[in-house]
């Protein structure tokens, strides 16, 4: 039986299920290729032409001899094509297996590790050939046969790890990923002379867990950005009235611990240092709040069970409310004042006279949870204690002539942590700015 095939060499497409008058090809070569060799000069009839325009003729034993080395082309193509295919295949087999393999690989956490000395990379020379952990985000991965390289960055520098054995076999190892926060726990090590990483040294890894996978999607950071910042607490502060004016920064890899005592202090007295230090910033503040006071070190740190107590110590009252939150009146229509007890807001105005009173910086932590938004850390319940009230990973900062300035948050599971610095404005009389989002890497 004899088969027609036919070429348009203008218009033709070179696909399969072509050949046809209504759906020609548009090579010889592609055409003779794509039909059994057996079936070559037997059963096909090819019938050609270079344009819509022109007939269609029977194909010259001369045309189908030049055609021959393009078919061949195509067929060396074909070939390697298959070939790379097997080989995915193949590879794809292996990273299944291993990615298996992956999930029966648990790393075993010495209890030393608690003690390890923990450290920005900027610091870490002094650390050499001693056991350290750090934390950031894979900046550069590489694989080299039984070893794994990653750069490790975390705002203050750079860092090489190394992973081999069984800290490059977990499943977290298989599945790494760019921009992954990791904390990793190794000896620090000078480099082989003749090699150049940053710093100088590189951490040998043997033991290490992922905090937090790369986001993606509307996860990502830059699908982030500008976003609105609202206020979730129900406070009675006035600077929580206003959503808007407010400095919102994070920092990362912190615990509330690390975050607290001296971190908190440190960056508002350097902040106010700063502000100072520069005569057209510092005429601002002085002519706009003239009894603006510097903050001093240390700040005095009190548990909101602490200031309850101490607000009722000093006969510091506050009003009282219905169910509703509405002030409840005498009949003169005075407000109703009553003690502080376990539950109750501390309002702006107990905080200032507090603050008036100690005469320093206060910071207040520890607040039940019902003060405070849904989205913050619980603080964890010592081992053998009794279930009793939430409190949380949370504190507020109230300044000497000028109210509460900040209210920080433990954050996402990665152990970012959220400073929100709220901007008391009727105490400096500075404009509204606009929301910004800081992110500080330390």
């Amino acid at each position: 039986m004899m088969t027609t095939v036919y070429i348009d060499q203008a218009n033709g497409v070179d696909a399969a299920g072509h050949g046809t008058i209504d759906l020609p090809y548009q090579t010889l070569a592609y055409a003779i290729f794509s039909m059994p060799i057996a079936a070559i000069g037997e059963t096909m009839h090819y019938q050609i032409r270079k344009g819509p325009e022109a007939q269609y003729d029977a194909l010259t034993q001369s045309a189908m001899k030049k055609t021959k080395k393009d078919t061949q082309g195509l067929e060396k193509k074909h070939l390697k094509a298959e070939a790379e295919e097997n080989e995915a295949c193949k590879w794809q087999d292996k990273c299944e297996m291993q990615l298996e393999e992956s999930k029966k690989v648990i790393l075993a956490k010495d209890l030393s590790l608690l003690m390890l000395i923990k450290s920005n990379i900027t610091c870490l020379a002094i650390y050499r050939d001693k056991r350290v952990h750090v934390c950031g985000w894979v900046h550069h991965k590489r694989n080299q046969q039984e070893i794994m390289f990653i750069i490790l960055r975390d705002g203050t520098g750079h860092l090489q790890a190394v992973f081999m054995g069984q800290t490059n076999k977990t499943y977290d190892a298989v599945t790494l990923q760019l921009e992954a926060a990791v904390k990793l726990t190794g000896t620090l090590k000078l480099v082989p002379e003749g090699q150049k990483e940053p710093g100088g040294h590189e951490l040998v890894v043997n033991y290490w867990k992922v905090l937090g996978p790369a986001p993606g999607g509307d996860d990502a950071f830059t699908n982030k950005l500008n976003e609105e910042s609202f206020c979730t607490e129900n406070s009675h502060m006035h600077c929580h009235l206003s959503e808007y004016i407010h400095l919102e920064a994070e920092l990362a890899f912190v615990d509330f611990d690390d975050l607290s005592r001296p971190s908190i202090a440190r960056k508002i007295c350097e902040s106010v240092d700063k502000v100072f230090a520069n005569p057209t910033t510092v005429a601002l503040v002085k002519m706009l709040n003239p009894n603006f006071i510097a903050p001093a070190r240390p700040f005095k740190w009190m548990s909101y069970l602490e200031a309850i107590a101490w607000l009722n110590e000093h006969a510091i009252l506050h009003k009282a409310e219905d169910a509703e939150g509405n002030t409840i009146k005498d009949a003169d229509g005075k407000p109703v004042m009553v003690p502080h007890s376990i539950g109750d807001d501390v309002a702006e105005a107990a905080e200032q006279q507090m603050t008036d009173i100690i005469g320093q910086p206060i910071v207040l932590y520890a607040f039940p949870a019902e003060l405070k938004a849904f989205y913050m850390k619980k603080m964890p319940s010592k081992e053998g204690e009794e279930a009793g009230p939430v409190f949380m990973e949370s504190c507020d900062l109230p300044l000497l002539n000028i109210g509460e300035i900040v209210n920080t948050q433990s954050g996402s599971a990665c152990c970012t942590q959220v400073v929100l610095t709220s901007c008391n404005m009727g105490g400096l009389g500075v404009p509204p700015p606009r929301d910004q989002l800081v992110h500080l890497g330390e």
